[in-house]
């Protein structure tokens, strides 16, 4: 069952595809968890997850995106969930260079059609 869902019209941010490692550790809770970071955008992401945390879980991420020197941290919600498939999750804090970097990678992207 979709908890939450964001219909593809309600989307403010366009979408880049990706399948990267991400870290995420959920508030309240110590430990950490790797997965893989599904895609992404200026707003947020999307992370493959089986069991993801109910709808309002604040979670800590930590990933890499290629040609960004360092690893990003970052602080996010979880906004809607599908449990066997994953969850959506809006930055809530994210360095502002970071966010321009991916506004920059999406609209490469869109620009080379």
């Amino acid at each position: 069952m979709m908890v939450g869902t964001l219909a593809a019209e309600k989307r403010r941010h366009k979408r880049l595809a990706l399948l990267n490692e991400i870290m995420v550790m959920f508030s309240g809770r110590m430990d950490k968890r790797p997965t893989r970071l599904l895609d992404i955008s200026s707003g947020g992401l999307f992370i493959d997850c089986m069991l993801p945390p109910p709808v309002g879980t604040i979670v800590d991420l930590k990933f890499n995106l290629q040609g960004y020197e360092q690893p990003i941290e970052a602080q996010g919600q979880v906004r809607f969930k599908q449990d066997g498939l994953g969850m959506g999750v809006q930055f809530t804090r994210i360095d502002p260079d970071v966010q321009a970097y991916i506004e920059s990678l999406l609209a490469h992207i869109e620009k080379a059609g």
